[in-house]
């Protein structure tokens, strides 16, 4: 959604890029670069839970390490707590680096593999300020997140990989930060460790008060969870609605995603997908690269005869209703 001007967000990202070097060559020395981030703008107040969704290779992770400053955007800003952060050196974030917090998918990456589990903790509580009764408080931590205290003498290359992200919750709660950026948490769990996982972050939120950006294409596991959507394709921010909504999506690639997880009313799903004149017109996606991202598969598109507008114009992100943004030539067509 467009930013505000005040400094009320936790953090605030402004028109964010990154491209990288694909295998196609551009030239005879150079490699072509391709977007995985295009002008995405995202605020996060406070407290919030947003759930950000897509498909694989939408730019999720991107996103996550962009603004976690685990990589640089090759264009934007990113401000947080009011201070843009984007142009800082490691050094100069670092005091803030106890407040942004990240948990990965494979979190025994972020673990280090030369430390057994109690002195990782150990540090960390630290870090987060605690200095007495540390044994006392790892062994409640290990309770917390559901793991035996005996786990507090392995090392990560011990533990499988649902223990790994439970050691990470832990760490994470340690340390209270005010945003944490989990990226897939939940992925390739069973449903018990899944649902256990949130519970955890649940906690974490309403405890400490952290605002939490979770990444995800589980819409199963994020849909009780959040009380905002954020929507990824093709690196393009292409809707941003309250997760009461998201039954009232307004891109087709939203409506898509939400259908293929057998969430959306009847009526809806028979209006967008309409079987559609299958006369040959694929020839006027050839040109589709300069207009809408989605253009090439969307059912709307069809539906409506292929409308010039989508094949040479990128739509822009507009109001669609009451906290509700979508980038869609007609996103303000209203599905009956």
């Amino acid at each position: 959604m467009p930013l505000n001007a005040d400094n009320e967000m936790i953090l605030s990202a402004e028109n964010l890029s990154r491209t990288f070097a694909s295998s196609e060559r551009k030239g005879f020395f150079s490699k072509k670069r391709v977007f995985a981030l295009k002008n995405v703008s995202l605020q996060i107040a406070p407290g919030e839970k947003i759930g950000l969704i897509g498909r694989s290779g939408s730019g999720k992770s991107t996103l996550i390490r962009c603004l976690a400053k685990l990589i640089e955007p090759d264009d934007g800003k990113i401000y947080f707590k009011g201070q843009e952060i984007s142009t800082m050196s490691p050094g100069q974030f670092r005091p803030m680096r106890k407040q942004l917090q990240v948990i990965f998918q494979n979190n025994y990456s972020a673990l280090n593999p030369g430390m057994r589990i109690r002195d990782m903790l150990r540090e960390t509580a630290r870090f987060g300020g605690f200095v007495e009764n540390i044994e006392t408080l790892l062994k409640a931590q290990m309770n917390k997140v559901s793991l035996s205290e005996t786990l507090l003498n392995r090392f990560p290359r011990e533990l499988s990989g649902g223990e790994c992200r439970r050691i990470g919750v832990a760490m994470v709660d340690l340390i209270g930060p005010e945003l944490l950026l989990a990226d897939e948490p939940v992925t390739a769990l069973d449903y018990i460790n899944k649902w256990e996982m949130l519970s955890l972050f649940r906690k974490l939120n309403t405890e400490k008060g952290t605002a939490l950006l979770f990444a995800t294409h589980d819409l199963e596991a994020m849909i009780d969870f959040v009380g905002r959507v954020v929507v990824l394709f093709g690196g393009h921010l292409v809707e941003d609605l309250p997760i009461e909504l998201l039954w009232e999506a307004r891109h087709p690639h939203t409506v898509e995603l939400v259908r293929y997880h057998g969430f959306l009313k009847d009526k809806f799903t028979e209006t967008v997908l309409l079987s559609y004149n299958s006369e040959n017109k694929e020839s006027s996606l050839d040109s589709a690269a300069g207009g809408c991202i989605f253009a090439r598969q969307c059912q709307r598109f069809r539906v409506m005869d292929f409308p010039s507008v989508c094949i040479e114009k990128q739509p822009e992100l507009i109001k669609s209703g009451e906290r509700h943004w979508v980038a869609c030539h007609f996103g303000d067509k209203v599905i009956e």
